[in-house]
């Protein structure tokens, strides 16, 4: 009878799975296995209430289950909001008394120092620790066969902790002991994304790709209700320009879903990109769906995507609503409940409220060394796409010219952003440092930024937009530093911000911090195998740059270094930027050498495959010479 309930809740029938496990449970009295089950269905729910009665009355029947005390556990470190840690480590701590070594209750808690290190950055260096040591306790106690989910989160570990080798080294090895079990497939999905998209240090091979498609083969094979395989195995045909079978694997992945998530907001954005009537029509039935579920992840996202497809429809009024109900789409912090109505959504209520909100993260996070209930800020799923509304909201009333409207979008997105424990890398300010002061101008440093997360991600978007908005209403220039400072620091791979800054400080005439800046745009730029244009756009601004001063070798390199990355068939403009410095530069050989370059940019756009009118447009200025 629990294995039909299984069956209906991976259908989605919860009602029918509530029938059956109830019986179960009253046919059973003394069996802990239905009401145990039943209890983690209702977790996954996020019936934290419901889940947390249900795991009691198991312990009533047997209180030495450790699945049920770790099961349990897990309730209050991740679903009861705001999360209750000391409760959790009781229960994780009689899951071990009863079983040492439960690998699951070792995984667990390990996740919980995981979340505890990238929420705070006063002791992030010890929890990472701390959750690296119980991630391999959790390995060992599995002795010849490890537990498969913590050698993954240890490999992911690990690899934000920029050792990939050591990562890729451990899902080999795991995967040579495995046989068929379910537990590896997510190991299998994220070993094959590895193999499918190749960091910098390593090259791109059909060897590879073909590697990478049989591992998530078989991890299908071993668990096809992971929407994760079926969501890794979309990302790789949009990227080999199969979009539609990206749409067909993405409809198998949604329907593995238990509630619209993450794999429905992937296939809805999948649609749009299809920009076929009949795929965006049902894009936006899909978004409508998931803005008015109870998921407040699903809610967030959609609510940003239906915002961005109603701006540039031309509906702003639209694309407003839809950006504030993304950004209000839970109840947590609780300061946000002040803007739930369109009615209070004035310049001063925000601003308000961002100020109330900073003042309670400043006072959590100075408390949390000191505070074991101050473990984790409450932070509500989706807080990553709340910020992205309320930054494109920023920009929406910065496009219409409401700029007091567009600051104070910006001010609570920032406050959101530290609320939700927005901080940065631990080598951020290193790398930075490193970056600005690399003499290889338009090389590359030995390493590249480290990684962000989500949040900081969209943290760092809201104070790069926030800066242009004070640049443009004449803020004072250390206010427009500090913000973009500060999104350096929360997202140091962020070639755009690095770049805005750049010509900011330009502006300005402080031409050794708009140097410094440009080379860390370049550095960062470097790393970014998908965006040669960026890199090659960042080259471009640091010549003009260098053109401007005098600075004709520096010039003449930096022009060089971006026709050398950018597809030859889009460097027509590269080539007469260059042709004029050449012609500034000498009196005597000056229009000769200038011509030698447009000469030689034109056979090399006309043998990329450039279109008629970039080509025309050298000609016509080599002609003029």
């Amino acid at each position: 009878m629990c294995t039909r309930a299984r069956v209906h809740h991976r259908m989605r029938q919860i009602s029918q799975a509530r029938q059956l496990y109830e019986q179960a449970a009253s046919l059973d009295a003394s069996s802990v296995v239905p009401l145990h089950a039943w209890a983690c269905m209702e977790s996954d729910l996020g019936n934290a209430k419901d889940a947390l009665a249900l795991f009691e009355r198991a312990l009533l029947v047997d209180s030495a289950h450790a699945p049920s005390h770790q099961a349990m556990g897990r309730v209050y470190a991740f679903v009861v909001e705001p999360s209750q840690p000391p409760e959790a480590v009781a229960c994780f701590a009689l899951a071990l008394k009863h079983n040492p070594k439960h690998a699951p209750t070792l995984h667990a808690w390990a996740q919980m120092l995981e979340r505890r290190a990238e929420s705070h950055a006063k002791d992030s260096k010890q929890m990472w620790d701390a959750a690296r040591r119980m991630y391999s306790r959790a390995i060992e106690v599995g002795g010849d066969k490890p537990h498969a989910p913590s050698v993954h989160a240890l490999g992911r570990l690990l690899e934000r902790r920029g050792k990939h080798a050591k990562a890729m080294a451990m899902y080999e090895n795991r995967l040579v002991l495995s046989q068929s079990e379910r537990s590896d497939a997510p190991l299998l999905a994220t070993y094959a994304q590895r193999l499918l998209v190749p960091r910098s240090s390593q090259s791109a091979s059909s060897s590879r790709s073909i590697a990478g498609l049989d591992v998530l083969k078989r991890a299908a094979l071993r668990d096809p209700t992971r929407a994760v395989i079926w969501l890794t195995w979309s990302r790789h045909e949009d990227r080999c320009g199969r979009p539609r079978a990206a749409v067909a694997l993405l409809r198998r992945g949604a329907s593995c879903e238990s509630s619209p998530g993450r794999v429905s907001h992937a296939l809805a954005a999948a649609l749009l990109r299809l920009g076929t009537l009949e795929a965006t029509d049902e894009a936006r039935e899909l978004l409508e769906r998931l803005a008015s579920s109870g998921n407040d992840a699903a809610r967030a996202h959609a609510c940003h995507t239906l915002g961005r497809l109603a701006w540039d429809e031309g509906m702003l009024d639209a694309a407003r609503a839809h950006f504030r109900s993304g950004a209000m789409s839970s109840n947590q912090p609780v300061q946000v409940r002040a803007l739930a109505s369109d009615a209070s959504w004035r310049v001063a209520n925000v601003i308000s409220v961002a100020n109330d909100l900073s003042a309670s993260a400043d006072a959590s996070s100075s408390s949390s060394s000191s505070s074991s209930s101050s473990l984790y800020p409450p932070q509500p799923p989706g807080i990553a796409a709340r910020i992205l509304c309320l930054h494109d909201l920023g920009d929406l009333e910065r496009f219409v010219g409401s700029l007091r409207e567009a600051d104070a979008a910006y001010m609570l997105g920032d406050a959101l952003a530290t609320w939700g424990g927005a901080m940065p890398p631990s080598s951020a300010e290193a790398w930075l440092n490193m970056a600005a002061t690399s003499t290889d101008i338009g090389g590359s440093v030995a390493r590249p930024p480290p990684p962000s997360n989500r949040v900081s991600n969209a943290a760092s978007r809201v104070l790069r937009s926030w800066a242009l908005l004070g640049r443009r209403e004449s803020a004072s220039p250390a206010k427009v530093r500090i913000r973009f400072r500060r999104a350096a620091l929360l997202d140091p791979g962020d070639a755009n911000g690095h770049l805005a800054w750049a010509l900011y400080e330009r502006s300005t005439g402080r031409r050794a911090a708009a140097r410094a800046c440009f080379r860390r745009g370049a550095h960062a730029s470097s790393f970014e195998e998908k965006d040669v244009e960026l890199h090659a756009r960042v080259l471009q601004a640091w010549a003009s740059t260098e053109r401007r001063v005098g600075a004709v070798e520096d010039a003449r390199r930096l022009y060089n270094e971006a026709i050398k990355v950018l597809p030859s068939a889009l460097c027509g403009a590269l080539y007469v930027e260059l042709a004029q410095l050449e012609m500034e530069s000498s009196f005597e050989d000056g229009v000769e050498k200038a011509r030698e370059v447009l000469r030689a940019g034109v056979r090399s756009m006309k043998a990329g495959g450039a279109a008629e009118d970039e080509v025309s447009q050298v000609l016509r200025f080599l002609r003029g010479l």
